[in-house]
């Protein structure tokens, strides 16, 4: 397609286009448009916006509960946090012990690609500064489900 195509396009594009070959390719052109914007926007759209987080609530002496879920906003008086499993949360602050960050499925690495050692997913110095990348440490409590 890359040796033919050109040169038969060149044969129509060197004069005015005949109108049998405008319709349709006007029609292509706007149904592709649209399908390149639809596809660049899904990332965009589907991005959560809040973090999610692991919030340690409990009294000063007394036994402690994970919260998880997302932080939607915090004053002097209450974090308002949004359940993973649904609901709304109001935690007074000064009961707030931990708050723990857990990553989402897309800033975790998935694969370990290297080519003549080095991994592709680093720069050239940082690849040369070190031949094992580090390891994303997961803290417990994002881990858990429930």
């Amino acid at each position: 397609a890359l040796l033919v195509l050109p040169p038969l396009l060149a044969l129509g594009i060197s004069g005015p286009l005949p109108r049998i070959v405008i319709g349709p390719l006007a029609s292509l052109t706007e149904v592709a448009v649209l399908v390149v914007l639809v596809w660049a926007a899904l990332p965009v759209i589907s991005t959560p916006v809040l973090p999610l987080t692991v919030t340690t609530v409990g009294p000063a002496n007394g036994p402690t509960e994970d919260v998880r879920g997302h932080v939607v906003t915090t004053d002097d008086v209450n974090m308002v946090i949004l359940q993973e499993q649904g609901g709304v949360r109001y935690v007074p602050v000064d009961q707030v012990r931990a708050q723990v960050l857990c990553p989402s499925e897309e800033e975790l690495p998935r694969h370990q690609l290297r080519i003549h050692g080095f991994h592709v997913e680093d720069s050239l110095m940082e690849g040369l500064g070190r031949r094992v990348r580090p390891v994303h440490r997961i803290d417990a409590a994002c881990r858990a489900v429930g």
